[in-house]
């Protein structure tokens, strides 16, 4: 959902909920005149990987007579820093959503989390986190949002409105997400959650279990834009291994490919080592210098890497961050080109040429 200035607001969307806010009072949210006005709103993240039906978040909307319908995930705080997102109090009778914080202390974690008797500490106890995915009724919608005529600070959903609607006494449910959901609003989280895709694990019937590689399923497919390029091409022996190849790639003689994603048309030159590493690639082939230079020349090695379009690595170059570096910028202000690292992960910005024998 796009951003936008007004005549009386001059000033671009200001939070989450003032965009939603400025479409509705627009009109943009209604669909055409000839169509009935929505009896609810489906709102949703833009920052998260997972799968949902909507149909069964809509299904628990209707059947529980809610005003705001939240989507969350249940999660152990061991595996989430909660701090950084919302967590709901869920009452585990009828599901209703009696409390909620947004990133909360220790303190208030200690009131928000479900704890199993005999839990050994609050590492061990359930949390209800928000996915950033409602249904509002138009009850709702209007109530909360709609009179606001004008916002002068941050307004979001999950920090300011859904608080509000359980303040002003608002009928709040959950819809329990029991499958794969991961925020990605940091380099880390962006880069974890793309390598975790090549990793699909298997349970004891050979199902998927676990982690991004369980969105992959038959019956419900996810696509992806059909670019009509060859398939990718290995010359000579190579190894490659819990990885995704994009097509249109060719691959040297002797080179060992492991955890990474590789995006399309993208040239390696012999005997080059990558792993855990994501290169975008480039529209089509021969896009920088035809078949005979490749992107990454020989005898690379390659670990932790994010390569961004239109990126040409020399031979010899050694990208492996030995020195544990946590942060660094060595991006040429004018020109945009160079490196960063950023926790540990070393990104070549969109167009950065690095000379035959570069260390990192």
């Amino acid at each position: 959902m796009p951003s936008f200035q007004s005549p009386h607001e001059k000033d671009f969307c200001m939070g989450s909920a003032d965009c939603v806010r400025r479409h509705l009072q627009a009109g943009t949210l209604r669909g055409p005149q000839f169509v009935d006005a929505p009896g609810a709103y489906l709102i949703l993240s833009g920052e998260a990987l997972y799968r949902m039906d909507y149909r069964e978040l809509l299904a628990t909307h209707n059947e529980s007579g809610a005003d705001i319908t939240i989507a969350t995930v249940k999660r152990k705080l061991r595996d989430v820093d909660a701090r950084t997102l919302g967590v709901c109090s869920v009452d585990k009778s009828d599901g209703s959503v009696y409390g909620f914080r947004e990133k909360p202390t220790v303190d208030e974690l200690k009131e928000l989390a479900e704890c199993e008797e005999g839990a050994a500490s609050l590492a061990d106890c359930d949390v209800n986190v928000n996915m950033g995915v409602y249904i509002f009724s138009k009850k709702a919608m209007d109530g909360l949002i709609g009179h606001i005529e004008y916002v002068q600070e941050q307004l979001d959903f999950g920090k300011h409105i859904i608080p509000m609607g359980i303040g002003a006494g608002f009928k709040v449910h959950a819809h329990e997400h029991d499958a794969y959901w991961q925020p990605i609003r940091t380099l880390r989280e962006w880069y974890d959650t793309n390598l975790d895709l090549c990793r699909v694990k298997r349970g004891p019937d050979a199902s998927t279990v676990g982690g991004a590689g369980s969105m992959l399923d038959p019956d419900f497919p996810i696509t992806t834009l059909p670019r009509c390029l060859p398939p990718a091409r290995f010359r000579g022996e190579s190894s490659c291994e819990g990885s995704v190849i994009s097509e249109g790639v060719v691959v040297g003689d002797a080179c060992a490919i492991r955890d990474c994603v590789v995006g399309p048309c993208c040239v390696f030159g012999d005997g080059v080592v990558a792993e855990g590493c994501i290169l975008i690639g480039h529209p089509e082939m021969a896009h920088l210098h035809g078949d005979d230079v490749p992107d990454v020349g020989d005898g690379c090695e390659l670990r932790n890497v994010v390569l961004e379009r239109d990126v040409v690595v020399g031979a010899g170059c050694r990208l492996i961050n030995e020195g544990a570096v946590k942060d660094l910028d060595a991006v040429d202000k004018k020109t945009g080109l160079g490196y960063v690292i950023q926790d540990g992960i070393i990104v070549v910005t969109k167009g950065t040429v690095l000379e035959p024998g570069t260390v990192i």
